[in-house]
């Protein structure tokens, strides 16, 4: 017989004593949990943040994530971890000149932030990613939309290791 009522362990994640909204969770392959949502500030802007527990719940790190811009604004929407524990983390910043815009993260095993990168589908659309999903370890396929006066969806691929600069 299964028990409902034991719960293990209980963490509350208060970013900076204002509205939080948790948006995703995922696990990597050593059990530890991954949370990503939306911190409010006492200005009204919001920033990314993402926590790692350890599989006990004993807080492994926690990183943030504001919009470069003023008001800042920035709400993640997809999480995902490698194999080898790098996380993704894709969500949308608001901008001046156009609208809000997919960015892109990715984050060591340990906390620290290597990529950090924006798409904009055009002057004031507003550009929200949906969905991602990784081929191996390096290549990533990105989906959501623009919308704007004329919406659409896109689908981008960014493959990490490519050494063509081109591209």
């Amino acid at each position: 017989k299964i028990s409902h009522d034991h719960i293990e362990w209980i963490r509350n994640i208060d970013y900076l004593g204002f509205d939080d909204f948790p948006k995703a969770l995922a696990l990597d392959n050593d059990e530890n949990i991954y949370i990503s949502g939306e911190g409010g500030k006492s200005t009204g802007e919001k920033d990314i943040f993402l926590t790692k527990y350890s599989p006990t719940g004993d807080l492994t790190w926690q990183k943030s994530y504001a919009s470069h811009e003023s008001p800042s604004e920035a709400v993640p929407t997809k999480l995902l971890v490698t194999n080898s524990g790098d996380v993704f983390l894709a969500g949308w910043v608001k901008t001046e000149t156009s609208g809000r815009d997919f960015i892109l993260l990715m984050y060591s095993k340990d906390g620290h932030l290597f990529i950090d990168k924006k798409y904009s589908g055009g002057t004031f659309s507003d550009d929200i990613p949906t969905d991602m999903k990784l081929v191996g370890d390096q290549t990533l396929h990105l989906t959501g939309t623009s919308l704007g006066s004329n919406s659409k969806y896109n689908v981008l691929r960014y493959d990490f290791f490519k050494t063509d600069s081109s591209i």
